[in-house]
């Protein structure tokens, strides 16, 4: 049996990927005292893998290995393979121990000389700006590094800082700013079918956030080539402006919520904006054009030689005629490899500088090693299978960039590339009927478009399979229309849309005269907008066909087209295929299978300082408050409420608004938008805002009393869903403020109570002790006004009693909620308080007399990348 090197990646990909990204923040090989046993069962393994071999080559393999013909079971093979095991552990060690939130906060002390997070303080520093400046008018986002004193750039931080309401010039690339900020590490909200953006930031290197104070500018550069190019745009009337930065710089920050929604929903949200897909067009175009033009210099090259050799031999007339023309015949003309590695190095060179147009992005990366690791085997003439080489190709790529896993576009690669490579192994078999004996007749024209159109719907097909579980699994649904669309909008993009960009770019960067500026480029680029104009015109009018996007968190569904690509390319016998998918089946069932409806369950979602909670009875919803809103761009609505309720195949029937303050109110606009029969319910009371910053409390407005909200006051009660609704508050008499006239509402279902309090604080609680004494006592209650000071009194702690009690707020909030006295009294009081600062979502689901507390950070998804400082660390 042959021995293969590739068994090493066999063992290293698996076990870097699985120990890497199912670790825990509690995982034995982040605590230091665990390491040295980490490191003994290392160095036994090492031991064990020769054992092994030597023990393979004393005893000869049974008969039944023999047949089995499983090449990781030859001699040495198995070494390649144990190695490949260790080295990936050992990889996925190192990096989750020099990438875990808390060593690299140490680290960066060390490094910098100073802690970046005081707590009463902002810290100064100077820092270097990487990367494009986003601008919304209102602030600026932008990311830089800051270096050690002593250290230099190679140990540098890198830092994301956000500047409300600025003042002076956008900061530019590679500029020099003095800085005075309030820091503070990643963090992000954590609730089930959101998206992680505390993973998301660590991918990127970024460890630590800052709002900016103040700022100066020390050094000014010119910014770069990439700056250059997005001044210019910037300075251009163009409708699709956001499309172009896309294409020609990789940025897509600026892509419209609307535009980015159209693109995933049509299978086309990896064309518009510089990928991999782009710069492998690039690649291949560069090295096909490279090899036609060297060819045909070479050609010219011969011919003039020729020609020159002949005058020589007439003028001197010492040589044959013929031994002349034999020699310029041949011995000019370089052969077909030379040829060839030469336009494999223009086609590189042009990659590369593609690449560094994107900011060198994740995804161009990924594809430059893939067209690197291709030209590499091209040069040094390697046979390898395509399935061989995409192993190298991933194995490189863990190796440089150990987090790409956290990208869901290394998964959508990784699959997209594979399904291309099986479709090219099992699939166009026909295309070898054409050049055999068989196939005599040559077919006409027509025929053969016929049939590369057919070729070309199979493998868009085959893409669209092989990628639905990802899609199911990063995107909740994925679009049936993408064969269409990417065969109807692919060449239009190839031939027309990505090489005006190019083009654009080109002329921009090398003839930057007046007339091209002015003149030429213009022109170019309203042809462009027209183009794309057209594009996205069609576009929306596919997006009309029904069920174009299939909305679904079912895994199963995914799994199983996956099931039907193995029916239709695994090599073997019909029979044997129906086989291996009918017992494929039941275990993507049972594996895959979404998990039941809850009867009776609370979840206090993770929404920063605010409060969305979910009570959930079957599939129906009560929600109580809709998180904070956001001055521009989404709200809680659309990026938490929404997906959770989808992730739990949730109908809300009810929402209740406890009082008109931003940071319950957030998301009732998206809410409503998707759910418009939903029965909305606020405070009696309506607060508006006085030119003192007064709360001036007025009767139930009649904008809300055209029957789409309810309002809500105290001995109200209804029944919904076999749970009994009680409104407890505002009470009855004078306002003490928006707060205190919070909507109350005790939930009660089969002896479980519920407890939802809003912004109450110490009037209303004694008031509230007063009248209900101890029909208050709750199974669980959910803090006033996010822990502070000024609620969650003892007497009204007393009163309700509850086995847990939960506060919903942002962690390190500059409120510092919840404040130390609240925290002392429930301690008092006995009372476990569980934070979503710290734990992310908290589910609590009522088991009779016994409560199943889950939270995201610690149950539902422990991750080592989701793991927070301690506030009293820093």
């Amino acid at each position: 049996m042959k021995t293969y090197p590739d068994a090493w990646l066999l063992g290293f990909i698996p076990a870097a990927l699985f120990v890497a990204s199912s670790a825990t923040s509690s995982a034995v090989w982040l605590q230091p005292h665990w390491f040295p046993f980490v490191a003994g069962m290392i160095v036994v393994g090492a031991i064990l893998a020769p054992a092994l071999l030597l023990y393979c080559r004393s005893k000869y393999p049974t008969n039944y290995i023999k047949k089995c013909g499983i090449y990781l079971l030859a001699k040495a093979n198995i070494l390649y393979f144990a190695c490949g095991l260790l080295c990936g552990i050992c990889w996925a060690i190192f990096n989750v121990n020099s990438k875990y939130i808390e060593n690299v906060y140490e680290h960066s002390k060390e490094t910098l000389g100073y802690s970046l997070i005081a707590p009463e303080q902002p810290v100064e520093f100077q820092l270097k700006i990487i990367g494009l400046a986003q601008d919304e008018g209102w602030r600026w986002r932008f990311d830089g590094v800051i270096s050690g004193a002593q250290h230099g750039l190679g140990d540098s931080i890198k830092v994301r800082l956000n500047w409300y309401h600025p003042e002076g010039d956008l900061p530019k690339p590679n500029d020099i700013w003095q800085i005075s900020a309030r820091m503070k590490p990643i963090s992000g909200r954590l609730n089930q079918g959101g998206y992680n953006f505390q993973a998301h930031l660590l991918r990127q290197g970024i460890y630590f956030t800052g709002s900016v104070q103040s700022a100066e500018r020390i050094h000014e550069s010119n910014g770069g080539v990439r700056f250059q190019i997005y001044q210019f745009l910037s300075t251009q009337p163009l409708f699709y402006r956001d499309i172009m930065l896309a294409l020609m710089i990789g940025e897509r920050q600026w892509i419209q919520t609307g535009r980015w929604r159209l693109l995933q929903e049509t299978g086309l949200a990896h064309v518009m904006a510089i990928s991999g897909l782009h710069l492998t067009l690039v690649f291949a175009t560069s090295w096909w054009l490279g090899r036609l033009l060297l060819g045909s210099l070479f050609v010219v090259y011969g011919r003039v030689t020729e020609s020159v050799v002949r005058i020589y031999t007439v003028l001197n007339r010492r040589k044959q005629e013929q031994n002349a023309r034999t020699n310029s015949g041949n011995y000019h003309l370089p052969p077909q490899p030379t040829i060839d590695k030469h336009a494999l190095l223009i086609a590189l060179a042009l990659a590369l500088f593609y690449a560094a147009l994107a900011g060198f992005a994740v995804s161009t990366l990924r594809a430059f090693l893939l067209v690197s690791i291709f030209s590499l085997s091209r040069w040094f003439a390697w046979r390898l299978p395509p399935l061989r080489l995409l192993l190298r190709c991933i194995g490189v790529v863990l190796v440089l960039d150990p987090l790409a896993w956290l990208d869901a576009g290394f998964w959508l690669s990784v699959g997209a590339v594979t399904a291309i490579f099986v479709w090219q192994w099992r699939g166009p078999a026909s295309t070898k009927l054409e050049n055999s004996a068989e196939h005599i007749a040559r077919p006409k024209r027509s025929s053969k478009f016929g049939y590369y159109f057919s070729q070309l719907f199979a493998l868009e097909m085959v893409l669209t399979l092989a990628l639905a579980p990802f899609a199911v699994l990063y995107f909740q649904g994925f679009p049936w229309i993408a064969p269409i669309t990417n065969i109807v909008v692919l060449p239009i993009f190839s031939a027309l849309i990505l090489p005006l960009c190019l083009v654009i770019v080109a002329l921009l960067l090398l003839i930057p005269t007046e007339w091209v500026t002015h003149q030429l480029l213009p022109n170019l680029l309203h042809i462009t907008d027209v183009i794309l104009h057209v594009v996205f015109y069609a576009l929306d009018i596919s997006r009309q066909l029904p069920n174009h996007w299939w909305s679904s968190l079912d895994q199963r569904f995914g799994w199983l087209f996956i099931l039907l690509l193995l029916l239709w390319f695994w090599p073997a016998a019909l029979m044997q295929r129906i086989a291996v998918v009918l017992f494929s089946w039941p275990l993507v069932h049972v594996f895959f299978k979404p998990a039941p409806a809850q009867e009776f369950a609370v979840h206090v979602l993770d929404v920063g300082q605010g409060t969305a909670i979910v009570v959930q009875r079957e599939r129906q919803a009560l929600i109580f408050d809709a998180g904070p809103g956001f001055r521009f761009g989404s709200d809680i609505g659309e990026t938490t409420l929404i997906p959770f309720l989808n992730f739990h195949q949730l109908t809300p029937a009810w929402l209740v608004i406890s009082h008109d303050h931003q940071d319950h109110t957030g998301g009732v606009n998206s809410l409503r938008a998707s759910w418009p029969q939903l029965f909305v319910q606020r405070s009696r009371f309506h607060t508006v805002e006085g030119e003192n910053w007064g709360w001036l409390p007025q009767q139930f407005p009649e904008q809300y009393q055209q029957g789409d909200s309810w309002p809500c006051a105290w001995g109200q009660q209804w029944l919904w869903q076999g749970v009994r609704v009680k409104a407890l508050a505002p009470l009855p008499g004078p306002s003490f403020g928006p707060n205190n006239d919070s909507c109350v509402l005790q939930l009660q279902y089969q002896g479980q109570s519920i407890l939802l309090t809003g912004d109450i604080q110490r009037q209303t609680e004694l008031r509230m002790v007063g009248r209900y004494g101890d029909s208050l006592k709750s199974d669980v209650l959910v803090l006033p006004h996010h822990g502070s000071r000024t609620s969650s009194q003892s007497e009204f702690l007393a009163a309700v009693n509850p086995e847990v009690a939960i506060v919903s707020r942002g962690y390190r909030n500059h409120f510092k909620m919840p404040h130390p006295d609240v925290i002392e009294r429930l301690a008092t009081a006995d009372i476990p308080l569980l934070d979503t600062g710290y734990a992310g979502q908290i589910s609590i689901t009522f088991n009779g007399k016994i409560l199943n507390i889950r939270t995201f950070r610690e149950q539902i998804r422990s991750r080592w990348y989701s793991t927070l400082l301690n506030e009293v660390d820093y």
